[in-house]
């Protein structure tokens, strides 16, 4: 899993929402996210690879292994240093790249895409928009080099092809979206609004999403709530 320091996060919403709400939201994300893949027996350990002392202090009340690293290698970078130290620290074959900003998953979605990772050596995640990538699980860890950002989901399905392993696209909603923009924001402020959170982390998460929304004066989106349960994978 990896996170950006808290300061510097965000930087997108930067023009409406103020650098506090920034990192209140930011470090609620990571919280949550840890909480997640703590929650999902699927998942047998957690490499956090984070930017800041107090994204470290979140990540290890949770994380197998935490890791700060304040140079800023990137969300490619940081994925690689997470998951080599997973293979060559905690013995894992198989890793679950993940970003702490994806404000509806869960312990089932996740669990639903290790299981997706059983048949496939490569599954790729892709945003909403289905241009970015919002997870990959690779087995063996190097079955492709990460390369997230922009258009990172055509370059890691063209890096499947050109690897000449198995692999498919796996379109869950409660991994599609993450908070870039202020519309994802809206989206995400629409979708969580009303929910009942079981844990504290689900609560602060809402409530940090709703207080970074108010302070840009969002309004809901147009469309449906993005958190159906329902997940389909297809290649």
């Amino acid at each position: 899993m990896t996170a950006k320091a808290f300061a510097s996060a965000k930087q997108r919403l930067s023009p409406v929402v103020p650098a506090a709400a920034r990192a209140r939201l930011a470090e609620a994300l990571l919280a949550n996210t840890l909480e997640a893949v703590a929650s999902c027996r699927e998942i047998d350990a957690t490499v956090a690879v984070v930017g800041c002392a107090s994204g470290a202090a979140v990540a290890r009340a949770r994380a197998d292994r935490t890791v700060e690293d304040a140079s800023n290698p990137g969300q490619s970078g940081a994925a690689e240093l997470g998951a080599s130290i997973a293979c060559d620290e905690l013995g894992a074959s198989h890793v679950v790249l993940l970003p702490a900003d994806i404000p509806l998953v869960t312990a089932d979605a996740l669990a639903t895409l290790v299981h997706a990772a059983r048949s496939r050596a490569i599954v790729i995640v892709p945003d909403r928009h289905g241009t970015g990538t919002n997870a990959l699980a690779l087995s063996p860890a190097d079955a492709i080099r990460p390369s997230f950002g922009d258009g990172s989901c055509e370059r890691h399905r063209a890096l499947a092809i050109a690897s000449g392993r198995s692999w498919a696209f796996l379109r869950d909603s409660r991994l599609a979206l993450d908070i870039d923009t202020v519309d994802d924001l809206a989206a995400a402020a629409w979708s969580l609004a009303g929910r009942s959170g079981r844990t504290a982390a689900e609560r602060e998460l809402a409530d940090a999403v709703a207080a970074a929304a108010a302070s840009a004066d969002l309004r809901p989106p147009a469309g449906a709530r993005l958190g159906s349960p329902a997940a389909t994978t297809a290649k």
